[in-house]
């Protein structure tokens, strides 16, 4: 069944997908979410004067917005599409023609790991735009085969926040530190790290309404998807940034996958929190215009 739009439509009909609420007298936001039934949970995305609303279906994941809809006078939601890669190079990428029998990104993120020749691969294939952290494995220059990462097309942003279309992304280099590799830090420098990005959030809160849409990260959280040996254990910095600052997606690497069985997708809050070796295609509804 088709989703309702528009103020005279009856948001009761609508099964799963998108509705809007029109602010009135006779019609509020409070008499409308009643009016659905009790068995679906609704999240609302807010703007100004209107609500773009995502219906969801008991034992439901989250189904985002897949289309632009106008939200409110010169305001739209869009979803973008990413392509996050790590640590490993996937033939199922690294070809032309398996690119070919792919849909093209709107962005790639790659959380670390990854060869200078396989980035600038996908960045000039693709021709989108690339945003990327290091791994513990990386190196920094003069060693050898560093200098690629500063011509492969990415934009490093290893303890750094950006918006980039409309959305609101911040990344952190490296795993805990266990020997003296480059990009590896301890719990405490790592937490230094984190809260100087603070000031960062809470502007961002205070400007768009939210402080982070995605975290991306080389290590996982410490006990979400982490290892217990000390080159893979996660970080405390990243669990307390998820929890208090609730980006949509905390997308990291390192941890590399072997059984399908193993849990790479964990829902903390708000959040998902998601191993992307060796790749993951996903979506993000934000904002058109910021």
């Amino acid at each position: 069944m088709s989703p309702t739009k528009g103020r005279g439509a009856d948001p009761r009909v609508a099964l799963r997908g998108e509705t809007e609420w029109v602010p009135s007298a006779e019609h509020t936001l409070e008499e409308w979410r009643k009016s659905l039934p009790q068995e679906r949970e609704t999240v609302a995305l807010k703007s100004t004067g209107r609500y773009a609303v995502t219906l969801l279906l008991p034992n439901s994941t989250l189904s985002r917005i897949t289309t632009r809809n106008p939200v409110s006078d010169g305001q739209f939601f869009r979803t973008l599409k990413i392509l996050a890669v790590a640590d490993e190079v996937d033939t199922r990428l690294y070809g032309n023609r398996a690119l070919r029998a792919r849909t093209t990104p709107d962005l790639i993120l790659g959380a670390g790991d990854l060869p200078a020749y396989y980035l600038d691969y996908l960045v000039s294939k693709l021709d989108v735009p690339l945003y990327a952290i290091h791994g513990n494995h990386d190196a920094k220059a003069p060693i050898e085969g560093s200098a690629g990462y500063e011509s492969c097309g990415a934009k490093w942003i290893g303890r750094r926040g950006v918006r980039v279309g409309g959305l609101l992304l911040a990344g952190f280099d490296g795993s805990l530190r266990y020997n003296d590799g480059a990009y590896q830090y301890s719990q405490a420098e790592m937490f230094a790290a984190a809260r100087s990005m603070v000031p960062w959030l809470l502007l961002n809160k205070a400007r768009y309404g939210r402080y982070l849409d995605v975290l991306l990260t080389h290590a996982p959280p410490r006990g979400i998807h982490d290892q217990p040996d000390l080159c893979h254990r996660g970080f405390d910095a990243f669990n307390w940034l998820v929890r208090r600052f609730q980006p949509s997606y905390h997308l990291h690497g390192h941890i590399h996958l072997y059984d399908r069985r193993a849990e790479s997708v964990t829902r903390v809050g708000a959040t998902d929190v998601m191993n992307v070796y060796p790749f993951r295609e996903l979506t993000l509804t934000v904002p058109d215009r910021l």
